[in-house]
């Protein structure tokens, strides 16, 4: 099962009756399937078990991934939004949990605007921030040494509108230059928040290979960083959704299977602490996928 939460714990109650109605409809599916009722039964009390843990539910990130048998229940926390989804089969559906640790869940936002620039560095599982960009230029004004880039004073031959163009383009080009000292090497999505003409002509400027084709729609002046970074996880997930994680012999087929499952009763299990056990998939930046194990007896 995969069930959307929020890092917010005064918001973990909706990601629990979602867990509660998941665990019910997969209960149904294993009954009308016509597999072992004692071990029906035990995956149905593992999860309500779950379900009523405070303590677990006290933390929390983006989604719940839960794979559920007769001997226990194993739970990642990650940090990508995703869809509920609930598969009952003979292999556990992985194919979203292999997106989280494949792909980096994490980005930077370029907030580009006229009046304003500014570089935010969106982390896995900590609060975004302003990086520190040496030479970024205050705006565009600024950038081309005018008062205004709407003064009417013409550039060469340009008047205008096409003068201001062309001082955007100076001003975008600078921002390029200033973000190749802290992005080169990386190998992180560059989500662009811009509006038009802006967008495209930094586009048709940049100089970063991971610069991102979705991007943040709308002006990123008066966003902050954590707008922007929430925004940028919704483009990070179209981004990864092009992209085709590794194939693994788990991943069931598109038909829906019930296995015969072991008999054995799942016991409770404390609460997660901070040695639960980690995947981990290393990219430019560690990505982690928080996963607390609950076996059986």
């Amino acid at each position: 099962m995969y069930v959307p939460t929020s890092p917010l714990t005064q918001q973990a109650q909706a990601g629990r009756i979602e867990l509660k109605n998941l665990a019910a409809e997969a209960t149904r599916q294993l009954e009308r399937s016509g597999a072992d009722r004692t071990a029906a039964t035990a995956v149905r009390e593992a999860l309500e078990e779950l379900v009523e843990d405070d303590d677990f539910w006290a933390e929390q990130a983006r989604s719940l991934a839960v794979f559920a048998t007769p001997g226990g229940v194993a739970v990642f926390r990650l940090p990508n939004e995703l869809t509920s989804v609930v598969e009952v089969g003979d292999r556990f559906y992985v194919k979203p949990l292999l997106r989280a640790v494949t792909f980096p869940q994490a980005a930077c936002v370029l907030a580009l605007a006229a009046g304003s620039v500014r570089l935010v560095e969106v982390t896995r599982d900590g609060p975004p921030f302003t990086v520190d960009v040496p030479g970024l230029p205050k705006d565009a004004a600024s950038a081309v040494g005018k008062a205004s880039i709407t003064e009417r004073s013409p550039i060469g031959r340009l008047q205008g509108s096409e003068g201001q163009k062309a001082r955007l383009g100076q001003y975008a080009l600078k921002v390029d230059q200033a973000l190749r000292g802290v992005l080169t090497g990386l190998e992180l999505p560059l989500i662009l928040a811009a509006t038009e003409p802006l967008s495209s002509i930094y586009r048709s400027l940049n100089s970063y290979p991971h610069l991102a084709g979705p991007a943040i729609v709308g002006s990123p002046e008066g966003a902050t960083d954590a707008d922007l970074a929430d925004r940028a996880r919704t483009v990070l997930d179209e981004v990864y959704a092009q992209s085709s994680p590794p194939s693994a012999t788990s991943t069931p087929s598109a038909s829906t299977r019930v296995a015969r499952p072991r008999t054995s009763r799942p016991s409770r299990v404390p609460p997660p602490t901070a040695s639960s056990t980690r995947w981990s998939s290393t990219s430019t930046r560690r990505c982690r996928a928080t996963s607390t194990r609950r076996p059986g007896r």
